[in-house]
């Protein structure tokens, strides 16, 4: 039997979450904005999107680096902070989670 650990518990409730849950989150909201993939699109594994985004936490709060491509950029730091406030926001909203830091790590231009 596999004992499913969680990464992350939410404090004053009984929930807990794993890396995987958040990071599908962060992938998620991040494909919101306009002009965002990810490298493999289509390619399913185990690993999911947690391929994609890499979590370092604490008990008080997280932080993230997502690694996307881009297509047709129009301007990199603008792309970069929207998909920063998606998110950071739906983290939040989602989870209860302090979300400290995101990093974007651009690998391509699609």
């Amino acid at each position: 039997m596999i004992e499913l650990k969680p990464d992350f518990e939410l404090k004053g409730a009984n929930i807990y979450l794993t890396k995987e849950v958040i990071a599908t989150i962060a992938s998620k909201a991040a494909l919101e904005v306009e002009g965002i993939s990810f490298p493999e699109k289509g390619k399913s594994d185990k690993k999911g999107y947690l391929k994609f985004v890499k979590l370092e936490g604490t008990e008080e709060d997280i932080s993230l680096t997502l690694f996307v491509n881009v297509k047709n950029p129009k301007n990199l730091l603008e792309t970069s902070k929207n998909i920063q406030q998606k998110v950071k926001s739906e983290i939040q909203n989602m989870t209860g989670i302090i979300v400290s830091q995101i990093n974007i790590t651009t690998l391509g231009i699609a």
